[in-house]
């Protein structure tokens, strides 16, 4: 196993606020992602400066939230955020990307793909993104710690599947051609 954590900490140590800590770390390949939907009535209100003044209640930031990206990287979880970094060509962290506030997290996923684990981050953007862990790393702990301060998801690393399957389309009468024939 990678000491994940320890190559971590000297990076993001200045990014931790007071009392915050690292509880699990893991370097991943970037695997891509879905775009967030950012014409929502919601997103649109949460990027007008004022409108929780302008309108009843205040808008959600986290619709707004999206992920920092490299195509390798380290993530680092603690009690309220996952820190990014960037890796550098040995593997080790390099530069940080940013924060994900994990109240913008609503689902998190694990499933088995070609080349080992997945986890499938779902936002509340609606922006789902998908993080292949690379060979060694403790993604048992991670995805169970994420998984217990997220609140919601599933794993399906045991049966060796995508985290989650891709949706099926609901095909009506009218849109197969099937109309009423009027």
């Amino acid at each position: 196993m990678t000491d994940t954590l320890g190559l971590l900490m000297p990076l993001v140590q200045s990014q931790l606020k007071p009392g915050e800590e690292l509880i699990a770390a893991v370097r991943v390949n970037y695997n891509g992602a879905t775009q967030p939907n950012t014409f929502s009535f919601q997103a649109g209100l949460a990027s007008i400066p004022g409108a929780e003044t302008t309108f009843v209640g205040k808008p959600d930031p986290d619709l707004l939230v999206s992920f920092p990206s490299a195509n390798q990287m380290a993530v680092g979880l603690t009690g309220g955020r996952l820190l990014v970094t960037s890796l550098g060509f040995r593997g080790k962290p390099k530069a940080f990307l940013g924060s994900v506030p994990l109240s913008a997290v609503v689902e998190v996923h694990a499933g088995e793909v070609r080349f080992g684990q997945l986890v499938r981050l779902v936002l509340k953007s609606g922006a789902s993104v998908d993080l292949e862990l690379m060979k060694g790393e403790d993604g048992d702990t991670f995805f169970e710690n994420l998984k217990a301060l997220v609140g919601a998801g599933t794993d399906n690393r045991a049966i060796k599947v995508d985290p989650v399957p891709p949706p099926t389309p609901i095909i009506s009468p009218e849109s197969a051609g099937g109309g009423s024939g009027d």
